[in-house]
């Protein structure tokens, strides 16, 4: 588990565990996928909900919107790191278009 953040970590000096039957958010709760759900419904479940504009404005993560490893904390980094990539190309295309839009002004001279 530890070679998926890509560095060295040492052996933790303290342990510090929740009870999550205990946790009035959580009530023990993970995700899993029932019976009749297939890999599709999965990634419809990280879809991002677009604006009037057709622009991705409201991003998912999490361990139940991993493919592969829901219901684990690895699902849940994982996901956020794609959906923080998602997020950043989002952000790049939108500058690069003002930026597009900009250089097309008229000149002022």
């Amino acid at each position: 588990g530890r070679d998926m953040f890509c560095v060295d970590i040492p052996d933790p000096l303290q342990c510090i565990m929740s009870n999550w039957h205990n946790d009035v958010f959580s009530r023990g709760s993970y995700s899993f996928p029932c019976v009749r759900s297939s890999h599709e419904d999965i990634l419809n479940y990280r879809e991002p909900v677009k604006n009037k504009s057709n622009r991705p404005q409201l991003f998912f993560a999490g361990e139940a919107t991993s493919t592969d490893h829901w219901g684990t904390i690895h699902g849940a980094y994982q996901t956020g790191q794609s959906e923080a990539q998602r997020i950043l190309d989002c952000v790049a295309s939108l500058k690069q278009k003002n930026v597009q839009n900009v250089s097309r002004l008229p000149s002022l001279q």
